[in-house]
């Protein structure tokens, strides 16, 4: 008799490590459901908007995004109506920066490479999520 049948109980199989669970998608600043964005390249904008913790977007960083989704409406590559929606969460989110941030003392010249080498980690993460 093999073993699975005739009461015998089968092995039991357990799920590997490498396999992943079902993740529950979890709303944000940028994105409130998931496909909310038809182009492809607001899907990867907002993706990488969403995966990146806060603390590493800088106001600069979020602004400059703006203004990239911004160039690509003015040269007919996205639809004007489906960005203006990523648009105005940004605009709104750089406001909400604008009004939490407290002013740089004199005393603290470091900030501004500490903000240089924090866009420059989110770039090097766009750069690879962009090519994977």
């Amino acid at each position: 008799m093999t073993e699975g049948q005739e009461g015998m109980p089968g092995p039991e199989v357990k799920p590997s490590g490498n396999q992943p669970e079902a993740q529950v998608f979890q709303p944000s600043w940028v994105l409130e459901k998931q496909g909310e964005f038809t182009d492809p390249f607001l899907q990867r904008t907002v993706g990488i908007l969403h995966k990146t913790p806060e603390i590493m977007l800088s106001r600069n960083r979020i602004e400059s995004i703006y203004f990239k989704i911004q160039d690509k409406i003015i040269d007919g590559e996205v639809d004007e109506t489906e960005a203006d929606t990523l648009m105005a969460r940004i605009s709104a989110r750089i406001e909400e920066i604008d009004r939490a941030t407290v002013p740089v003392s004199p005393n603290a010249p470091d900030e501004g490479r500490l903000i240089n080498a924090v866009d420059k980690v989110v770039q090097a993460a766009e750069s690879m999520s962009t090519t994977t």
